[in-house]
């Protein structure tokens, strides 16, 4: 077998066993294509594309998504997150992670990065205001998706 060949065959089996995501990192590195040897040298995104499509289904697929898009995510936040009782003075970002359901409802909510437990408590409440989502689509089909949204909290 020559060797371009065969490095294709080895490049498309790490494709199909799940590290798409980091061959695709090449393509920002400005090395989009595959080695000699490869099919109409097909560039690393094209083919993960294909391998997603043939295991996923049609695509294209869509994130969960707040009624309204970010900037209501963005305008719910700010009309209901408080700062702390006698906390006025720390900023910076608290992350919360939730599942979105395949019906749009919101479960599992947790902190994923923290600057303090009366930020993250807050950040929590806020988070668990929200209305249902709308859900992920894979294939045509909703699907049960989990998401990180950050919350900031700015010095007044």
């Amino acid at each position: 077998m020559e060797k371009g060949k065969r490095t294709c065959d080895v490049l498309k089996a790490v494709v199909l066993t799940g590290i798409a995501a980091s061959m695709t990192s090449l393509t920002a590195c400005g090395q989009n294509k595959l080695p000699n040897g490869c099919e109409n040298d097909t560039t690393i995104t094209e083919l993960a594309g294909d391998v997603a499509q043939a295991i996923y289904g049609e695509l294209p697929y869509s994130y969960p998504q707040f009624p309204g898009g970010n900037s209501a995510l963005a305008k719910f936040i700010e009309d209901n997150l408080r700062y702390p009782e006698g906390e006025s003075c720390a900023q910076g970002r608290v992350v919360i992670g939730f599942w979105v359901e395949r019906d749009g409802s919101l479960s599992d909510f947790k902190v994923v990065k923290s600057i303090g437990e009366p930020y993250d408590d807050e950040a929590l409440r806020v988070a668990k205001l929200m209305p249902k989502w709308v859900p992920a689509r894979t294939g045509g089909k909703t699907t049960v998706v989990r998401y990180n949204i950050p919350i900031s909290f700015k010095s007044k």
